[in-house]
């Protein structure tokens, strides 16, 4: 008769290596890194070019808007230039979160 083998031990159970004569700590194998779900373009940069376009528009807005109040520019213009501030800080805002809502999906289960 032959003998019974013994099942496998599961894959977090620690196994010694054969170059660890000396060494009776159980080895264990390091946890895999999961990464975030990256949208179609990837988001770090998508929110830098965001928060850039938007702060550079304010800022625009901001010095046609002191403009006007000196009269050096028409009062219609700084209208103007807060309007189309609102148009572009609303663009990039839905491009950011459509950004990120089309990452692929996490795999079910746990690692």
């Amino acid at each position: 008769m032959s003998e019974p083998l013994d099942p496998p031990p599961p894959p977090a159970v620690a196994r010694r290596l054969p170059d660890d004569e000396g060494d009776d700590r159980p080895r264990r194998r390091p946890p895999l890194v999961r990464r975030k779900p990256e949208g179609v373009l990837p988001r770090g940069l998508v929110r830098k070019t965001s928060f850039t376009v938007i702060a550079l528009s304010m800022l625009g807005a901001a010095v046609i808007c002191i403009l006007a109040i000196w009269d050096y520019a028409q009062k219609d213009v700084a209208w103007k230039a807060v309007s189309t501030l609102g148009v572009i800080g609303l663009f990039m805002l839905a491009f950011t979160v459509l950004n990120e809502l089309f990452a692929p999906n996490e795999p079910a289960g746990r690692d």
